[in-house]
């Protein structure tokens, strides 16, 4: 497994765990929708509720939802302490933050590099991103850029943009690098994604590129990213619970002002115009 993340910098793994495990964390999310008025009709649906939205996924009061026992038992399943001690040959860590995603109609996640968020730390830090229901094209699952990590197409993109640290530089915006998978192919590397069960799960690095696609239904499309690192080495601290109980990344300097733009002065197009990375379509 090793040399396949190495090589490709990302590893699908199916049903990796317990679906009733999953079938239980996925409808204590649904009921937490529910009560914030953004589930139309039966839970099991996940409809949409009209004019419901979040903010790039992100659902309001999940704090206490992830540190559920549902959700304790689905991002810390046994099965998946038992695969990071294998990767990493040595017991890992987690950090105390769980990204929770809800994606509504006609919405994505751009494409973008996870050390831009939480590079501060282990250069062994991997995500686990985690389909909590099935996701097939129609719901815009997981994107990724195979080689990415690696790959001299990719070299500029991993020295300018994959060495941003929102929180100390002046890019403002979302951190994505772009939301159009053309700019992507045009740097010459194809994108990947597939059709995803609950108990599958998708490994990759802090430089692997990834997005997802477009969610075409009336459903929200549900998925939790994990990360995991060996336990031996630094970790990102703005992730993990502080003195009061809170995660200082979640009110970081990006967090709070990445759309001012006397504090962020720089957009993400003229960034890449800076690193000579503006891609002309050919």
């Amino acid at each position: 497994l090793r040399a396949q993340l190495e090589k490709d910098g990302y590893l699908l793994l199916r049903g990796v765990l317990p679906k009733e495990v999953v079938d239980d964390a996925r409808s204590a999310v649904l009921q937490h929708m529910h009560s914030q008025g953004l589930i139309d009709g039966p839970l099991a649906d996940a409809r949409i509720a009209t004019q419901a939205s979040t903010d790039q996924g992100r659902i309001r009061g999940v704090g206490g939802l992830c540190n559920s026992p549902p959700m304790q038992a689905f991002t810390r399943a046994p099965s998946l302490h038992a695969l990071f001690t294998d990767l990493f040959d040595t017991a890992p860590a987690t950090f105390d933050f769980k990204w929770l995603r809800a994606v509504t109609t006609g919405e994505s996640s751009g494409f973008h590099m996870d050390s831009v968020y939480m590079g501060r730390g282990s250069r062994r830090l991997t995500t686990c991103w985690l389909p909590l229901m099935e996701v097939g094209y129609e719901l815009g699952g997981l994107v990724v850029v195979p080689g990415s990590h690696r790959a001299e197409e990719y070299r500029r993109v991993r020295e300018t943009y994959g060495q941003l640290d929102l929180d100390r530089d002046d890019v403002g915006g979302t951190g994505w690098f772009s939301e159009d998978p053309d700019e992507l192919l045009r740097l010459q590397l194809p994108l990947a994604t597939a059709r995803f069960r609950p108990g599958d799960l998708v490994l990759f690095g802090t430089h692997t590129m990834h997005g997802s696609c477009v969610n075409t239904t009336d459903r929200w499309r549900l998925s939790c990213d994990v990360r995991f690192q060996p336990g031996c080495d630094v970790i990102d601290e703005r992730w993990l619970f502080d003195s009061s109980g809170d995660i200082p990344g979640r009110h970081s300097r990006w967090q709070r002002l990445r759309d001012d733009r006397e504090a962020y002065p720089v957009t993400m197009e003229m960034a890449k115009q800076r690193w000579g990375l503006v891609l002309v379509r050919s």
